[in-house]
């Protein structure tokens, strides 16, 4: 299934005409996300290499950034796509896991 999301933004100039909080709330949000979703990638790796105790709250705490990263998408894309993109990236980091 492929989506063509901001197809309108090749046409079109997307970018906001200003900051107000609510776009710098959620662009903070998404950031923040992000950089949890890297953060406990990093330990999840280490927890699995090196066998450690604390590896099955980290994965949890990791698959736990998908269902963030949905919620935070959910006013912007609806429910549909969003689910469909918790489940691949839940999806993404279960095959990781088991490399």
């Amino acid at each position: 299934m492929s989506f063509k999301i901001h197809d309108a933004c090749h046409k079109f100039d997307c970018r906001p005409k200003y900051i107000n909080k609510k776009i710098l709330k959620f662009s903070s949000l998404i950031r923040k996300l992000w950089v949890e979703h890297v953060t406990w990638t990093r330990l999840t790796i280490e927890s699995l290499v090196f066998d450690l105790p604390d590896r099955e709250p980290t994965i949890n705490r990791l698959l736990r950034n998908a269902e963030d990263v949905k919620r935070a998408l959910v006013p912007f894309y609806g429910e549909e796509l969003t689910t469909i993109l918790e489940q691949l990236l839940t999806e993404h980091l279960t095959i990781a896991a088991r490399l």
